[in-house]
């Protein structure tokens, strides 16, 4: 996600904001959907909101040289015996 977009909630979801459209009743909403790479299109008030569906993070960690991932969700984090979250997490890089 780049800095500085927007994000849109809804349903319990956070979706990044592509693009913007005025409603129009021969408005090609699937191929604009998918020149835009979007998974989501919503609808308010007389306006389209092209959308990309912002998934949960994922936990990267480097063990013995190898990087592996370990997939964490909000929903089911897997604690070790101390009851701390496992892995480590690895700050961006600079390319």
């Amino acid at each position: 996600m780049v800095i500085g977009t927007q994000v849109v909630s809804y349903n319990d979801n956070l979706y990044q904001l592509i693009r913007t459209f005025h409603e129009k009743a021969d408005f090609p909403v699937n191929e604009a959907k998918e020149y835009y790479n979007c998974d989501t299109v919503l609808r308010k008030e007389g306006r389209l909101y092209f959308c990309r569906l912002i998934e949960e993070a994922q936990v990267i960690t480097e063990d013995n040289g190898e990087i592996q991932l370990v997939e964490e969700t909000q929903d089911s984090k897997e604690t070790n015996e101390e009851g701390s979250s496992e892995g480590e997490v690895i700050p961006p890089t600079a390319d």
